[in-house]
């Protein structure tokens, strides 16, 4: 793979001169952000090239190598399994970590065997763990006076926005790897004190989005719900069913874009949005 990719090697840049500690922090991003790629089971890359990259590092000074997959899943995931096993685990200081899953789903991991019922926490090996010696993986964070903290997070800077009355908000501004976009960020400081300007169209919205679901309850034709079908009489008697999500600033084919989602209790599939340009609400869209 590397003999694919044009410039300098690493090898080069070391030779060149001094690397200075920000420099260094970004190389071994970069070396980390790799390796995840390369050991992905379901990656493009060659099962074997991650092989050729342990070869030609770990036999020369000390390596750390990460998985998603535990050692017993992990040679059946490669070609070569007897050059992984010999050349690798019987060679290194194993550190199996433990991790509960964030998603959760209707049927228990209990009720379907995949721990034993002795056991009081649940424990999953299939996510990636990381041996963190420096620091590296922290995430990246940007102060500012009135958001407060904002963490980078894939291509996103999340944090919270306060829109009173309907509570507290999570924040996603779009920027480069070093800040939020300044645009974003300027919306996101004037969105709390205006927000209460865009209350009586945006409960609109949402009651003429309840309209056609009471319809089908009525009908009798709405799937099966987790709970009763609520029962709204008014635009102004929606806020009680919605449920305020997140804040999504980025630009719309160009245009600086506020999307507001809320969760709604008549639809429990998907999300609703307002969505606002140059601080008018261009429409209210469901799916979002």
């Amino acid at each position: 793979m590397l003999a694919l990719i044009d410039g300098p090697t690493l090898a080069d840049r070391i030779n060149s001169g001094p690397i200075s500690l920000d420099e260094a922090f970004a190389i071994s991003r970069q070396i980390i952000e790799a390796l995840e790629y390369a050991l992905d089971p379901n990656a493009v890359i060659s099962r074997t090239s991650w092989i050729q990259i342990y070869e030609k590092t770990a036999t020369k000074r000390s390596a750390i190598l990460t998985s998603q997959l535990p050692v017993s899943r992990r040679a059946g995931a490669d070609r070569s399994p007897t050059v992984f096993s010999n050349r690798l685990v019987h060679n290194a200081h194993r550190i199996e970590m433990r991790a509960i899953r964030s998603a959760r789903t209707g049927v228990s991991r209990r009720e379907v065997g995949e721990i034993p019922t002795r056991r009081a926490r649940p424990k999953c090996y299939d996510r990636l763990s990381v041996v963190d010696m420096f620091g590296l993986l922290k995430p990246m964070a940007y102060q500012d006076d009135q958001l407060g903290t904002l963490t980078r997070s894939g291509c996103y800077w999340e944090g919270d926005c306060a829109l009173p009355p309907q509570g507290t908000f999570k924040l996603r501004l779009s920027g480069d790897r070093k800040c939020p976009d300044a645009t974003n960020l300027a919306l996101a400081r004037e969105l709390s004190a205006r927000f209460a300007a865009f209350l009586t169209e945006i409960q609109k919205g949402l009651f003429e989005h309840y309209q056609p679901y009471k319809e089908a309850a009525t009908a009798g034709v709405l799937p099966k719900r987790s709970k009763a079908f609520p029962e709204i009489n008014s635009a102004e008697a929606v806020w009680p069913h919605v449920l305020p999500l997140q804040v999504l600033i980025e630009r719309l084919q160009g245009v600086p874009t506020i999307e507001i989602a809320f969760a709604v209790a008549w639809d429990e599939e998907h999300m609703v949005g307002a969505r606002i340009q140059e601080w008018r609400l261009i429409e209210l869209c469901g799916s979002v």
